[in-house]
């Protein structure tokens, strides 16, 4: 008769501040019984979620963040789940304030929008490295949790400085100032708070200085060029596979990417154009996730392209779900990324160990798309980046799960990244501090 209350409390825990599942263990004897029993349905114990911070912090806030210089906001997970992006849309264009993501929270605001300066860490982009590093006095940290990885470690200049000020907004007050130091903490929710900032901040006219922000944004936008691999370039290099992919893909298809050093090339690079867009597992070591995970997208949203980006080692350990999608009819596309090698475990091998390596590289090279065929999939092998555009449109428009095995390079180019992976047995990342220049404000760096 307890199965009903405990059960009613878990789904009430599982959407609380930071929503996660819940483990109900039943002993084995009361499984093997009957009993009559009714659970209750969970809208019966809803309550309210869009807890606001309280006002006098909210009302320092956005007196600090108007009285900013170079203020910028940052977006994390929290943001993400408090489906918080138009109300930092609206933000950031009355502070004139560029707006940076983790990895996990891409797309939060599209990211062609001219506020949007890319992700920050360990594979963050150039231009949201600099400008936090040279140019942000304050700090917004919407749901951001100064990960390992969002903050390459904690390393200075990578991308924040002891010249950044920070005010944080999250429902954790265990994550307020747990790695930097808060001007002002705002515990509450993401969406309802910054709602209530953007009402006062209205009042006020927006930032004095928001279009000269939005100036030295749009400079340093558009000084950053990437430099991609020549087409003709074989075998196929992951940066050109990449742009070639963005251009293929519909503006609104969900992207699952995969752990692996072909993720390295979807992070700061490759944009997203909406709210879980991307599916990312959050962290560096579960291979295997996005091949299983973009299953799961499909059958949430029929209506929409759903395609996986994998690596050849993380595809192995799950392509038996391939018949999973088959059974199902769940026209999903895998694309491969297909090295020889387990190439992130390979790399970090040769790093740490003098060039020398250990069961990472493999003497044969598996043939996906076979495998595929042979379990009623289609299949396409693609050797050149011009096949690229016409191998995904046909995968879009068979109406089957499709695997496209990519026949990429075994030491391509790498992006180039703003921030530094860390770990004991290599070099720690050297500090990068601000530079003691003027800068594109005409004033030096605070």
């Amino acid at each position: 008769d307890l199965i009903p209350v405990i059960t009613r409390r878990a789904l009430a825990i599982a959407q609380a501040d930071r929503p996660g599942p819940v483990a109900i263990e039943i002993p084995w004897s009361l499984q093997a019984e009957f009993h009559a029993i009714e659970i209750p349905d969970p809208k019966d114990y809803e309550y309210g979620k869009r807890v606001r911070a309280d006002a006098e912090s909210v009302k320092m806030a956005v007196d600090k963040l108007l009285n900013a210089k170079f203020p910028v906001i940052i977006a994390g997970n929290g943001a993400m789940i408090s489906e918080a992006g138009y109300e930092i849309i609206q933000l950031a264009e009355l502070l004139g304030a560029p707006v940076a993501t983790s990895f996990v929270s891409k797309g939060i605001i599209p990211e062609d929008h001219p506020l949007s300066i890319g992700m920050v860490g360990w594979l963050g982009h150039p231009v949201a490295h600099e400008i936090i590093r040279e140019h942000a006095d304050y700090v917004l940290a919407v749901g951001f949790r100064f990960s390992d990885e969002s903050t390459s470690w904690w390393t200075e200049g990578k991308p924040f400085v002891k010249e950044n000020r920070f005010i944080q907004i999250d429902i954790q007050q265990q994550e307020l100032a747990k790695v930097y130091p808060v001007e002002v903490g705002l515990l509450g929710d993401a969406k309802a708070t910054i709602e209530e900032m953007n009402a006062l901040i209205g009042k006020r006219g927006g930032r004095k200085g928001a279009e000269k922000t939005k100036s030295v944004v749009k400079s340093l936008k558009d000084n950053f060029r990437l430099k991609l691999p020549p087409m003709d370039k074989t075998p196929m290099e992951p940066l050109r596979i990449a742009d070639e992919l963005r251009k293929s893909l519909p503006r609104d298809s969900i992207l699952s990417v995969d752990t692996g050093m072909h993720a390295h090339y979807f992070s700061a690079f490759y944009p997203i154009y909406g709210p879980k867009l991307l599916q990312n597992p959050g962290g560096w070591t579960p291979m295997g996730w996005g091949p299983t995970a973009i299953i799961g997208a499909k059958l949430a949203r029929p209506d929409a392209k759903c395609i996986c980006v994998t690596g050849d080692g993380g595809f192995t350990m799950v392509c038996q779900e391939v018949l999973t999608a088959v059974e199902w009819n769940t026209p999903v596309v895998w694309i491969v990324f297909n090295d020889k090698a387990l190439n992130a475990i390979r790399h970090g091998q040769h790093g740490a160990y003098d060039g020398r390596i250990i069961g990472t590289e493999f003497k044969n090279r598996a043939d996906f798309a076979a495998m595929a065929w042979a379990f009623s999939a289609e299949g396409i092998t693609v050797t050149r980046h011009d096949e690229i555009r016409g191998a995904v449109q046909h995968a879009l428009n068979c109406d089957k799960p499709c695997v496209i095995d990519m026949i990429i390079a075994s030491d391509p180019i790498p992006p180039p990244t703003a921030g530094d992976w860390c770990e004991p047995v290599r070099a720690w990342a050297q500090p990068l501090l601000r530079k003691d220049t003027t800068d594109l404000m005409g004033e030096r760096g605070q």
